[in-house]
């Protein structure tokens, strides 16, 4: 793939491919609505805007469907086949003000994260079903802002941010994860973390988390244990992290009144290269085969400055989209990848 020099050009129209496809979620400026577009890995063209989402929107694969999530505001959850566009295949409220944010499958059901409830929440084809209580772990605003979920086998992940609403949000000094099982339906092992972590999967099987101070972790899904890993960020705060192995990644840093960063991470010698620095607002970073993307929008640092998609190769901490990011209709806010055929 030579991406360097290249612009993507949007096409409103068919045919769509459905797989080696990067789903992008995008939103307009002042968040009021959204759309879907779907970007070839192969060759970067942009087919979209597709269809219309709310103004603060995620996408997720759950093979074989894309789960999109409209959070607070819309507060629903749509499941959309990736070759047929027109309509979702299901759509379903989570529950007015529950601020949904991720969302995994557990055999035939769904799981969702509420950000606003104290329990994961359990659907069958859009329908209640259930729910796995997580008060113990809330903070004294009695939630524990149930955030990332990460699928491994038969057991899920969840990333407990743990901020006190009563305190202007600000984060606890400990954050958790929690680890599911699907079989059960029921929390089996809890983690002390730092403050407001995020979780990511490895396609190696691990859980990086990513908290907002202190070392990053990994936690191994065989062994079940957890590994500290001090990286020097500067003054840049992590915000996520996205990984093409157990070693060899990259993170996104915000520094206060000055904008964003972007880090390759060798985790085996804990070296930290800031690769970028930016004043658009970075807003997702995932691993896309060997490559990591990572999205950026228009920030009020810079209102000249476009949003975009950007392509790098995180084993040489080289951009592939160096003179031109990939353009979508409306600014990236959330990204995932379908795989092509091996």
């Amino acid at each position: 793939m030579l991406w360097v020099g290249c612009t993507a050009a949007t096409d409103p129209l068919g045919p769509i491919p459905s797989d080696n496809i990067v789903i992008v979620a995008t939103a307009a400026d002042d968040f009021s609505t959204g759309s879907l577009e779907v970007v070839s890995v192969d060759d970067g063209s942009v087919y979209g805007p597709i269809t219309a989402v709310s103004g603060d929107p995620t996408v997720t694969y759950l093979e074989p469907h894309i789960a999109q999530i409209n959070r607070l505001g819309t507060d629903t959850i749509r499941l959309y086949d990736p070759s047929i566009w027109g309509a979702p295949r299901i759509e379903f409220s989570v529950g007015s003000g529950a601020n949904p944010h991720a969302a995994v499958q557990c055999g035939d059901e769904l799981w969702a994260t509420l950000y606003a409830r104290d329990y994961i929440a359990r659907y069958l084809e859009g329908g209640a079903v259930g729910t796995i209580d997580l008060s113990t772990f809330a903070d004294s605003d009695a939630l524990p802002e149930a955030s990332d979920m990460v699928r491994i086998g038969d057991e899920v992940y969840v990333g407990l941010q743990r901020l006190n609403r009563n305190d202007g949000w600000t984060p606890t000094t400990e954050g958790r994860v929690v680890r599911l099982s699907c079989n059960a339906a029921a929390v089996i092992e809890s983690w002390s973390v730092g403050p407001n972590p995020r979780l990511t999967r490895t396609p190696d099987k691990s859980i990086w988390v990513t908290p907002a101070t202190g070392p990053l972790s990994r936690i191994d899904s065989d062994t079940h244990t957890v590994k500290d890993f001090e990286f020097d960020f500067g003054a840049y705060q992590p915000q996520q992290t996205a990984w093409i192995s157990n070693e060899t990644g990259m993170a996104l840093g915000y520094k206060e009144g000055i904008g964003y960063g972007l880090f390759c991470l060798q985790a085996e010698t804990r070296d930290s290269t800031l690769a970028l620095e930016t004043e658009s607002y970075l807003t997702d970073i995932r691993q896309v085969g060997s490559d990591i993307w990572v999205s950026a929008r228009r920030s009020w640092l810079d209102a000249n400055a476009l949003g975009g998609l950007m392509i790098w190769d995180p084993a040489t901490c080289t951009e592939k989209t160096e003179k031109q990011w990939i353009q979508t209709g409306l600014d990236p806010v959330s990204i995932t990848w379908i795989p092509g055929e091996n």
